[in-house]
């Protein structure tokens, strides 16, 4: 069974979180943080998956187009 491909948009506290337990769960791939800051940057870093500075670029890397 395919893994549901997940990013998270923003990383503060509730983002943080959210990233963790995708990252954790079986069932979902963590595809990436997308977050303006330093602090999303590291995160993504921290969990092994891209980073990008705005959910569009995110989006336009995952291949969707609408």
């Amino acid at each position: 069974m395919a893994k549901t491909r997940l990013a998270v948009v923003g990383v503060g506290l509730i983002g943080i979180r959210h990233a963790e337990l995708i990252h954790a769960t079986a069932s979902t791939e963590l595809a990436g943080v997308a977050d303006p800051s330093d602090a999303g940057a590291r995160e993504a870093e921290r969990l092994g998956v891209p980073h990008y500075t705005d959910y569009g670029r995110c989006w336009t890397a995952s291949g969707r187009t609408g």
